[in-house]
């Protein structure tokens, strides 16, 4: 999925100085395994996080989770969770902001999802107050960093313009949640410069603006060139492609739509905790202490086995603590015992995971090359799990072709590239520094968006259990329609505007006015509400209406209704949507339209 990105948070800042306004640009790419934060005009990433461990403070990662303590308001989070108190910590909790009908099944079903639930449950509160306790956190010791590099006196006359990535596929209620989590711990907090700006961005595109962003001044990059960039993450991997419409300056567009799994790192760090368990006994393993276990895999696997292995016929030795000697018989009591493993015990460890990117690549090239008739000239690999040089030679293998690259940058750039595409997309948005501007012209609707509707019944069109009797207009008509306004696949442009006419037949004004907006994520969309449409929201908007100016209808028993006709227009970006209603050709003001998201009310409306 677009769907549970395990990224992180990253806090990265800029400073934009039209001679007007000077603006810091933050990216949270808070994520579902961990966080980065990160400043100035390089986008330099913040290494420096309160730790249990001293070996872990200074890393680009901080983990997302956190722990409430029994004292109130005592709470560890990131690297300040103790080791021995990390299975009670929440973990995954950013995927709990989706309700659970809307997950995909693989995700319904995880065991990691199921585990956050339960400690949910268990700490009493909802999700929306556990994210904010953790972004709260984060958020003050970014800004703390922040002001020890900028200062007190600059960072006073900036205003903040924060983008938080999100999952390419959220449901919009999932961001309405985020904002409101947001705004709890405290980042929309009024600041002498003026107001805080947020927006949301879709997480692999960002990941993808930071790659383009690299990559624009390559002699080799060209005009219809087309690139896979495959974000894996910590929890899932996912993809997404563009073809380069302009260089300079760098324009581009979605190619074919995104795709996803939940096959990141954390899966590969598990099936290596797996193999060691398998190799001790059971029993030791269980018996070493969670410190210890937390040293080991930061030290030998973290650190070594997953960043070198690619493959090699090689011996790997790691480091066990005391409590392993009896099980793999070593004699001496002066040192710890060591375990050797090798290409036969690491091979399947890396393969079962990569083969599931591996699918997911080879999938989207595939479709690449049958819309544009040509391959991909890149895929560029990015995210944690990205660094991998076992995936990387994977996946050269796989596509076994001359004419598709497959790219992995060094150190710490694939890691913070969502953090870093976060900035860049802010710089964008604010249009004011040319250097860190990359266009997206069109993206590809990953969704079906509609609203039900009724109309007269045809038998050779509708099912019979949708006819229904209309009282009103005395006719039989066929409900549970759907009229979609934006189907899964189109090219939507920045900004495109689809607008739709409706009416509705009333004896006596009424107090507002219901419409509810349905989505799907079928191929191609449903005639009719099936069980793969699901209520997205429902809008509510009241006015003074002079009824009597209204045209009327007289239905064959002689009843006089007025006629109440509207447009609903819908903005969409491809990440977000707006609605607006218009009648009588004035556009309704914000105070009164109300969105209510999950709500379950009859919305139907005749079109």
């Amino acid at each position: 999925m677009g769907d549970a990105h395990i990224g992180s948070l990253l806090s990265d800042t800029l400073r934009v100085n039209d001679g007007q306004e000077q603006t810091i640009v933050i990216g949270i790419d808070f994520g579902t395994t961990w966080a980065f934060a990160g400043q100035p005009k390089n986008i330099e990433v913040i290494t420096q996080w309160p730790s249990e461990l001293s070996l872990n403070s200074d890393t680009e990662k901080a983990p997302s989770t956190i722990l409430y303590g029994p004292i109130q308001d005592e709470t560890f989070w990131g690297y300040g969770v103790p080791a021995d108190r990390a299975e009670e910590s929440l973990k995954w909790f950013k995927l709990l902001l989706i309700d659970s009908r809307d997950l995909a099944p693989e995700l319904q079903q995880s065991p990691q999802i199921a585990t956050a639930r339960r400690l949910l449950e268990e700490s009493n509160r909802d999700v929306v107050e556990v994210i904010s306790t953790y972004l709260r956190h984060l958020w003050n010791h970014s800004i703390d960093c922040i002001t020890r590099a900028t200062g007190k006196g600059l960072l006073r006359l900036c205003t903040f313009h924060v983008v938080i990535t999100v999952p390419a596929i959220w449901p919009e209620y999932s961001k309405i949640r985020m904002r409101q989590a947001a705004e709890d711990a405290g980042i929309l907090e009024t600041r002498p410069a003026g107001d805080t700006v947020l927006s949301f961005a879709s997480e692999p595109e960002v990941a993808a603006l930071a790659t383009m962003y690299d990559l624009r001044h390559r002699p080799d990059i060209k005009n219809g060139d087309h690139f896979v960039v495959c974000d894996a993450g910590g929890g899932t991997v996912d993809l997404i492609s563009y073809e380069i419409v302009t260089v300079e300056p760098m324009v581009v567009k979605e190619a074919v739509k995104g795709d996803g799994w939940l096959c990141g790192g954390v899966f590969l760090d598990q099936a290596f905790v797996d193999l060691m368990r398998r190799t001790v006994g059971p029993d030791v393993w269980d018996a070493i202490s969670k410190d210890e276990v937390q040293r080991l895999l930061h030290s030998d696997w973290e650190h070594g086995i997953k960043r070198q292995f690619f493959g090699q016929q090689k011996d790997w030795i790691v480091t066990l603590p005391y409590g392993c000697r009896p099980t793999i018989g070593t004699s001496s009591l002066s040192r710890k015992p060591m375990l050797t493993l090798n290409h036969p015990h690491l091979d399947p460890v890396f393969g079962q995971i990569s083969s599931q990117v591996e699918e997911l690549v080879q999938k989207q090239v595939q479709q690449v090359q049958q819309k544009y008739e040509r391959l991909p000239k890149y895929v560029i690999l990015v995210g944690g799990f990205g660094r991998c040089p076992y995936l990387h030679n994977r996946l050269v293998q796989s596509l076994g072709n001359e004419h598709t690259e497959v790219l992995q940058a060094q150190g710490s750039r694939p890691w913070s590239a969502i953090c870093r595409g976060a900035v860049i997309r802010g710089l964008s948005q604010l249009n004011r520094v040319p250097d860190f501007s990359v266009k997206v012209e069109s993206r590809i609707a990953r969704v079906n968006y509609g609203t039900n509707f009724y109309t007269t019944y045809n038998p050779s069109v509708h099912l019979a259990i949708d006819r229904a009797w209309d009282e009103i207009e005395m006719k039989w008509v066929a409900r549970n329609q759907m009229e979609w306004y934006l189907k899964q696949g189109t090219d939507v442009c920045e900004a495109s505007t689809i607008s739709h006419k409706f009416y509705r037949l009333y004896e006596r004004p009424p107090n507002e006015i219901l419409v509810a907006l349905q989505y799907s994520t079928a191929s191609p969309a449903p005639k009719r509400g099936d069980a793969t449409v699901k209520r997205l929201c429902t809008i509510a908007w009241n006015k003074r209406i002079d009824f009597e100016s209204l045209p009327t209808y007289t239905n064959p028993a002689g009843r006089v209704f007025y006629r109440l006709e509207w447009d609903m227009t819908m903005v969409c970006d491809g990440i977000s949507l707006d609605f607006t209603i218009v009648h009588d050709g004035k556009r309704m003001a914000a105070k009164n339209v109300r969105v209510k998201f999950g709500a379950s009310s009859n919305g139907e409306v005749s079109a």
